[in-house]
């Protein structure tokens, strides 16, 4: 059986790569949430703001953890230089859709269509993950309202999951080639902050491993609730990322960061 993985492709052009580094976050005193190894890529002058992104199955956070650097690069002056980039690495587990095997992931997966039984358990324990992250931001003085949380596939429905459901306004969701995760909790269990949180959602209309109609589908809903989303299509783009995706990443982190109190002004987004 060939492993599904899921991993970035296409590159975005941008120069100024800043250093990557690894850090553990390591849990608190008497907390039995586990730690996450993650990329972070610190704020070249005042950090005013974060933004913690998730990768898909089986990758790890230094695919994307290249990539926010040349996000950060293409963002108008005023808020350039001023994110925290967190890249959290999933932790192994053995993944169903894999034939149990062990390969990180934020929760198992049992396939990849809207019928499948879902891993609600898993879903819960990564997200109280993320939410460790949150809390390290916010005792840094970053408050939620300035926090973005964003993901690829696996890593995009984990961060639909913690968006929709916290109890505090986050600045921005955005996500890409991905589905929304127990799906049929929702309307009910969409929280009050979430119904003041911009959303973006970015899919290929060529993906073959989670289709474009799903990720539509999982858009409707939203849009559906009665939430700001809005949806993109990337024509001829499978189950990846190219150009195109991420400057819609970027003029999201930059309006929904700008407007956060983060930065000021604008800036033109190009290639």
């Amino acid at each position: 059986m060939r492993a599904f993985a899921s991993r970035p492709a296409g590159a975005f052009a941008a120069s100024d790569v800043r250093t990557q580094f690894r850090t553990q976050l390591c849990a608190t005193a008497g907390n039995s949430i586990p730690s996450l190894d993650a990329v972070v890529i610190e704020a070249e002058r005042k950090h005013r703001c974060s933004v913690i992104f998730m990768h898909g199955l089986g990758d790890t956070g230094d695919g994307w953890g290249s990539l926010m650097p040349q996000i950060d690069a293409v963002l108008p002056p005023a808020l350039r230089g001023s994110i925290r980039w967190i890249c959290p690495h999933a932790p192994q587990r053995p993944i169903t859709l894999n034939g149990g095997l062990r390969m990180p992931g934020w929760f198992d997966l049992r396939g990849l269509t809207a019928d499948e039984e879902e891993d609600a358990e898993g879903l819960s324990a990564a997200a109280a993950q993320i939410e460790e992250l949150v809390e390290r931001e916010r005792a840094a003085g970053i408050p939620t309202e300035r926090i973005l949380v964003g993901g690829f596939s696996q890593g995009g429905a984990l961060a639909l999951h913690v968006g929709l459901r916290s109890t505090a306004r986050y600045a921005g969701v955005a996500v890409l080639s991905t589905w929304l995760p127990l799906a049929a909790d929702y309307p009910a269990s969409i929280s009050e902050a979430a119904r003041d949180t911009p959303f973006l959602v970015a899919h290929g209309d060529a993906d073959m491993v989670v289709s474009h109609a799903w990720g539509q589908g999982s858009f409707s809903k939203l849009e559906e609730a009665g939430l700001n989303a809005r949806f993109v299509t990337a024509p001829g783009v499978g189950h990846g990322a190219d150009a195109m995706m991420l400057r819609e990443v970027a003029g999201f982190v930059e309006a929904a960061l700008g407007a956060s109190g983060g930065g000021e002004g604008e800036a033109a987004l190009s290639a």
